[in-house]
């Protein structure tokens, strides 16, 4: 029973945040500039550890409304 809950939370919460990897693939940005957007606040972002996570959301404000964006199997975290 704890597997399969732990296993639902890490699932839904998978689609909640992109890696900066993923952001740099949807945004058509280099590394670098992720990081500046996160520095200058124009990209939330939050630090898990070693890791930067940026939520779906954030994304979202940046990406035009007709743009694909990738999907969840594709490359969330």
């Amino acid at each position: 029973m704890k597997n399969n809950v732990s296993n639902e939370l890490s699932e839904n919460n998978a689609a909640q945040f992109y890696r900066v990897e993923d952001a740099m693939k949807i945004l058509h940005l280099s590394r670098i500039s992720i990081y500046r957007r996160i520095k200058d606040k124009s990209l939330r972002a939050v630090k898990l550890g070693r890791r930067v996570l940026i939520p779906v959301k954030a994304i979202d404000e940046l990406t035009p409304k007709g743009r694909t964006v990738l999907s969840a199997e594709e490359g969330t975290v």
